[in-house]
């Protein structure tokens, strides 16, 4: 089949499984992500690429990774539309301090885990580092499915998770000795002078200009383009767009148009976009690597390490930052997913050479299943944290 053909069946299974499997876990009382996610790990390389050639179905093609990046654009843009821009500045310090917190605790488990298995100091701070960063999304689309994002620890979770991704990519600098901190830390600076002072000024007048139009249509583009843009501008100087996209959310959130495009933009994406980004992680997911016992062993490790470390960590910091014993467990529990940074910063540090030969393969089996993991219990650890919230909120269903 040709490239095109073979990408869109791709979507088309990818859209009707992880819709079906998704409903099927919001019957069974669990947040539909999971069953996103199992309809990639189905539809990837450890089940169905078993038995069906990638010239009829291929979900390693770089057009489906596009699509699914654009569905974590998609994600954290509404994310931020979601959330206050005033409670993002009410919770900012127990953010900076959960911050500080769920990176220490996580780097001193993880170094500590590596050199407990015969690591070398290097090769055990780089296990750290990939214990510091939080998988926002699996996070972020937990909490906006349960309403419970546009609260003071769903705020306190997105910011804070945002610079744990920041503070992860100067971590694996460091340690790797490749790259340049200063210019990395000038580039982060140049992010946020550019998206939150101008952007402050220049989103509403664009969004005045599209209201003039009478169409909504060209509301609903001019908010998606200040998206992209943002992100463009994200992906060229912090590496991660979404860092821009939640910038764009969080401002056009103060506009008087935003009530009207979040609707609109909330179908698109989750008709579309959003649903793939979660089939994509399924579909990154190796099976065959819980086989290897010493993966196993050395992912076992760096699991504990890594749940204990984020919840303790954050934890502690949020309470001392002032929030409750309750909400600040949530925020660390909000925490515990990882994904794309720490395999980022896995293949940093091979393509860097500080992790190399049998110790590289070991450890990448390591990461994709203590990534895998994580990312599949922190929706119903996320429910279960917020149970009493869930139970009081009004109108709240039990899914």
């Amino acid at each position: 089949m040709d490239p095109f053909q073979i990408l869109l069946l791709d979507i088309a299974l990818a859209l009707i499984l992880s819709k079906v499997l998704g409903y099927l876990f919001e019957r069974m009382k669990q947040p539909a992500v999971i069953g996103e996610i199992i309809a990639g790990v189905i539809l990837g390389g450890s089940v169905f690429g078993i038995f069906i050639p990638k010239t009829i179905i291929n979900f390693e093609l770089p057009a489906f990774e596009y699509f699914a990046h654009i569905g974590i654009i998609f994600l954290i843009f509404l994310a931020g539309m979601e959330i206050e821009l005033d409670r993002i500045k009410k919770t900012g310090k127990v953010a900076v301090l959960s911050t500080i917190g769920g990176v220490i605790f996580p780097l001193i488990l993880g170094y500590l885990a590596g050199i407990g298995f015969g690591y070398t100091t290097k090769e055990s701070m780089v296990i750290g580092v990939l214990l510091t960063a939080t998988s926002i999304g699996v996070t972020a689309r937990t909490m906006m499915d349960m309403r419970l994002l546009n609260t003071d620890v769903g705020a306190c979770s997105l910011s804070a998770s945002v610079m744990d991704d920041l503070v992860g990519l100067i971590l694996i600098i460091i340690v790797v000795g490749t790259g340049s901190l200063l210019g990395l830390s000038a580039k982060i600076a140049i992010f946020f002078l550019i998206t939150l002072f101008i952007g402050l000024k220049i989103i509403p007048k664009v969004m005045d200009i599209g209201d003039r139009t009478h169409s909504a249509d060209t509301l609903v583009a001019f908010s998606i383009a200040i998206c992209l843009i943002f992100g463009v501008i994200a992906g060229e100087t912090v590496v991660a767009q979404i860092e821009g996209a939640l910038i764009a959310g969080l401002i056009i959130n103060t506009t008087v148009q935003s009530k009207r495009v979040f609707p609109v933009i909330r179908t698109i994406g989750y008709s579309l976009f959003i649903p793939l980004f979660f089939v994509h992680i399924g579909t990154m997911v190796k099976l065959s690597v819980f086989l290897i016992p010493e993966a196993l062993a050395l992912s076992g490790a760096i699991l504990f390490m890594a749940v204990a470390g984020k919840i303790i960590g954050r934890g502690i910091f949020a309470r001392i930052g002032g929030f409750t014993p309750r909400k600040a467990l949530q925020v660390g529990v909000g925490s515990v997913p990882r994904m794309e940074v720490a395999l980022v910063s896995l293949m940093v540090a091979i393509h860097a050479g500080v992790i190399r030969g049998a110790v590289a393969d070991t450890l990448v089996a390591a990461t994709f299943i203590f990534v895998t993991v994580t990312t599949f219990i922190t929706p119903s650890l996320i429910k279960f944290s917020f149970k009493r919230e869930l139970a009081e909120m009004p109108g709240k269903s039990d899914n």
